[in-house]
């Protein structure tokens, strides 16, 4: 997937008051007062007395990200415009699945099976938490966008996971429930005849999740934190 963004240069400022150890956003007026910059912050004396001083954060606000998605039977393309709520529920979303294991490469000889589709089973009351607690914002188009954050997370849950949760639990659950008391569940799930063909199926819905991964760091700002080597450890 090949994601291209537009960005633009902001500033951000943020003060710290000499009685207090509150810190919060405020914006750098005139006034009165007389001011000097002192780099990288900028040092006002206000008519009070009162010392103020500004420290200056370059910040990069995405403005644009192209989306290329490959969901089954569906194809999302076009473009999304986050706002500040969707870029931080892009990041939990990122968080939750940089660190799952949904989202590593598994070896023939490495894992279970089952605590694979258990993670991936996971990632929907996970998601529905980040939608509840970022609201209705995050399922709205900004500007001329085509996307926006809950229609993304819905569709790759409805149209990636669901079919592959549908087919293959209630499957290896069948499987699972013959497994003699003293062999252990990856020695049974070795010799399961279509253990190979859900490591494949997995291996296919990890990669669509690295996409979706890399999406959610770009819009979040950050460096992907998936290592490349995951992607062609299997490939």
């Amino acid at each position: 997937m090949y994601i291209a963004c537009r960005v633009a240069a902001n500033r951000q400022y943020v003060s710290k008051t000499s009685v207090g150890s509150s810190v919060r956003p405020a914006m750098l007026i005139g006034g009165g007062g007389s001011c000097f910059v002192v780099s990288p912050t900028v040092s006002c004396r206000m008519p009070d007395t009162t010392r103020v001083t500004v420290y200056r954060r370059s910040v990069v606000a995405l403005t644009s990200v192209t989306v290329g998605l490959k969901l089954g039977p569906v194809s999302l393309g076009g473009t999304w415009e986050p706002d500040e709520r969707e870029m931080e529920a892009a990041w939990q979303m990122y968080i939750e699945l940089a660190t799952r294991i949904s989202t590593q490469a598994l070896k023939d000889d490495e894992g279970i099976l089952r605590e694979a589709l258990s993670s991936l089973h996971d990632l929907f009351p996970i998601t529905r938490e980040i939608l509840r607690h970022q609201g209705p914002t995050v399922a709205r188009k900004k500007g001329s966008g085509d996307h926006s954050f809950a229609e993304l997370a819905i569709y790759v849950l409805n149209y990636a996971v669901r079919p592959v949760l549908a087919k293959w639990h209630p499957l290896l659950e069948e499987y699972e429930a013959v497994r003699p008391e003293e062999k252990s569940v990856r020695t049974h799930e070795a010799e399961w005849e279509r253990a190979a063909e859900l490591r494949g199926v997995l291996e296919g819905l990890r990669l669509l999740l690295l996409d979706y991964a890399n999406l959610l760091a770009a819009v979040a700002g950050v460096e992907p934190l998936i290592s490349l080597d995951e992607r062609q450890r299997t490939g």
